[in-house]
């Protein structure tokens, strides 16, 4: 398992980045719109917690600021039909607090204004 990547930020993307190590390898993480929001420029360095998603055709590598947000996405793989994309998107439209207000109170019209959940 992958539980964190440092170095340098040297690409991004609304839903994506990559870090190249000091190692020489560089990683491409998918984020969440609160990463993207908070990341450094181009060159600097960056710390991200991860999750390594592996399916029988691909492996994704998920990028998140805390270990809070990244317990939280995969405590969301965990529930029915809740697959990486959608979880991506739940924590990229609502904060993680809001998100677990939502799921706790069945605050059906928060979580139904995310895109993709029906």
């Amino acid at each position: 398992m992958i539980a964190r990547v440092e170095g340098k930020l040297v690409a991004k993307d609304l839903d994506s980045l990559e870090v190249m190590t000091s190692g020489g390898v560089a990683y491409e993480l998918t984020i969440p719109l609160s990463v993207y929001e908070t990341l450094p420029r181009l060159g600097e360095d960056i710390a991200l917690h991860t999750s390594l998603v592996v399916k029988e055709d691909s492996w994704q590598l998920f990028g998140f600021a805390s270990v809070f947000e990244k317990r939280l996405f995969e405590k969301l793989l965990t529930a029915n039909g809740v697959g990486p994309a959608l979880a991506i998107g739940l924590l990229s439209a609502l904060s993680a607090n809001r998100l677990i207000r939502a799921i706790r109170e069945k605050d059906i019209p928060t979580l139904q204004s995310v895109p993709r959940v029906g």
